[in-house]
């Protein structure tokens, strides 16, 4: 998180991560067109292709500050883990997308797993780091409960919030964005204590 105390800014980065083909473009479409202006721009690290967009948000409790936020996802495979290395250095926040699919069960907890050992690599833990967890693609399982697939991830109940949605159904994919932004305001409450003085942080 970078505070730039001249421009009134905090900059931050969050990574959409998961499988392929869970959805991460989709969710990164739709923060970008609600929240931004619909601009996601796409790259080539490798064989990767990595998206990204940027957003601000205005509504800081701190007068005249604004919050700007540049969100990443991966598209299709990852050719290299040290791509998700990357995208996940420096990283405030991240959301950890999983598809609603049996049959990548263990796909997803060993993604999960992935993310917990880059996070710890870099002096970090899961249990201490704004993560929301986005279960998409709900249609694919009739009455599913995404408290079995935490539990099933080994996800502590009321430690990680967690949003659903459905591909096939128009599903506002923005709530994770917020369950994202809400933890992201209690760490600049706790570090930024002096109110609009946030340059003291």
């Amino acid at each position: 998180m970078l505070v730039d105390s001249k421009r009134h800014e905090i900059d931050t980065k969050f990574v959409l991560f998961g499988l392929p083909s869970s959805g991460k473009g989709q969710i990164l479409e739709s923060w970008s067109s609600q929240q931004g202006d619909g601009q996601v721009l796409s790259s080539r690290v490798g064989d990767s292709l990595i998206s990204r967009s940027s957003f601000i948000w205005n509504h800081l409790p701190q007068e005249e500050w604004t919050l700007k936020m540049t969100a990443y996802a991966t598209e299709g495979l990852v050719s290299h883990s040290a791509v998700n290395e990357m995208l996940l250095d420096g990283a405030d926040g991240v959301v950890f997308v999983a598809p609603v699919d049996g049959d990548r069960a263990e796909q997803i907890k060993r993604s999960i797993t992935d993310l917990g050992e880059i996070l710890q690599r870099n002096g970090r833990h899961l249990s201490e780091f704004p993560l929301v967890s986005h279960y998409h693609q709900a249609e694919r399982i009739p009455g599913f409960q995404p408290e079995l697939l935490s539990d099933y991830l080994g996800i502590p109940r009321n430690t990680v919030p967690h949003v659903m949605t459905r591909s096939d159904d128009g599903s506002p994919l923005t709530g994770s964005l917020a369950l994202l932004l809400e933890r992201i305001m209690k760490l600049l409450e706790v570090n930024f204590p002096q109110g609009p003085d946030l340059s003291a942080g």
